[in-house]
């Protein structure tokens, strides 16, 4: 039996990861940095904030590297590749530094991305 991951279903998250890294999100935007830079650029920055914070809490309450990369494809709608199940996470928190350095200092835009850890 296996354990639902509907427990971790969060619908900014949803909204965000389905909305932006689909299936075919590399036609939209180059890069996953190039995606963030998009998002930015119509998001207000406590928008930000609460998405980054969101995800830092996923990445902390998931520890598992293979659930967390099911959670996020089956429950978010990601379809970014890191390159391998355990990249997901550190990829996560290199969204979550972006979003959450991007909210502290405002306007953002292409700068965020510069200014996160």
């Amino acid at each position: 039996m296996s354990v639902s991951t509907k427990l971790y279903f969060d619908e900014d998250l949803f909204n965000f990861f389905g909305g932006y890294f689909h299936q075919d999100w590399n036609v939209d935007d180059p890069t996953w940095e190039a995606v963030l830079e998009r998002y930015l650029s119509v998001e207000d920055h406590k928008s930000a904030e609460l998405l980054g914070l969101k995800i830092g809490k996923i990445i902390a309450t998931v520890t598992d590297d293979t659930l967390l990369f099911n959670i996020m494809s089956s429950e978010f709608g990601c379809y970014f590749w890191p390159g391998s199940v355990e990249a997901m996470r550190t990829w996560l928190q290199q969204i979550s530094n972006v979003l959450c350095a991007a909210a502290a200092n405002p306007p953002f835009k292409r700068d965020a991305l510069k200014r996160a850890p």
